[in-house]
């Protein structure tokens, strides 16, 4: 079944860092397989997967059957070259349209983990208004790598409604260089109403 492929890709994806190049390419090459739809589940993800029919009897449901997302993360992780890492972010910023929000959550993962140079010509204010969480916790990340462009774009995130948005954002300040875009905005979520946001803008010091 599908969630027994997430789960192999998922574990591959903690292991693969610490294996030889050689290795890590084949598993790109396989990864991209899985995110390309060339490998797919079994006819049990119809059964056990997915949304249930409207019409049937049997609404069990396990999940989302779809194998892009723990692929393009495996992907990603398992990228070497500059050309890798690129193939990665286009394959996440077309993977954010999909309808499966497991997908847009990893495609969000892919965008805040790749190399700065990989994300650098991606726009942090498109994500930023995005209605997934994650790929606004993506934006918060991309957006503390170049504050002084992203000044505006940092500031809303800092009053984004889901909190996980103003702690991904106040991480990534703290750990950000120093520059006046970015004390404004750990100042402003050191004062922040849930306290992890606030322990996390005070981290850096």
């Amino acid at each position: 079944m599908a969630i027994n492929r997430q789960d192999a890709l998922t574990g591959a994806r903690n292991l693969i860092i610490d294996l030889p190049d050689d290795i890590r390419q084949e598993a790109f090459h396989t990864a991209s397989s899985f995110m390309l739809g060339e490998r797919k589940g079994s006819h049990l993800d119809d059964e056990l997967t997915g949304t249930p029919h409207r019409l049937s009897s049997f609404k069990i449901s396990m999940g989302s059957t779809s194998l892009r997302g723990p692929a393009l993360l495996l992907a990603a992780a398992s990228a070497t070259t500059p050309e890798e890492h690129a193939w990665a972010r286009d394959q996440a910023i077309i993977l954010l349209r999909s309808e499966d929000a497991a997908d847009v959550h990893a495609a969000a993962q892919v965008l805040s983990y790749l190399p700065q140079e990989a994300t650098d010509a991606v726009d942090a204010n498109l994500l930023a208004a995005h209605p997934h969480n994650s790929v606004r916790q993506a934006s918060a990340v991309l957006c503390l790598r170049h504050p002084t462009r992203y000044r505006s774009t940092t500031m809303q995130l800092a009053t984004d409604k889901d909190f996980r948005v103003r702690r991904t954002l106040a991480q990534a300040a703290a750990q950000a260089d120093d520059s006046e875009p970015t004390a404004a905005v750990l100042d402003l979520l050191a004062h922040d109403r849930r306290h992890s946001v606030r322990a996390a803008a005070h981290s850096c010091t």
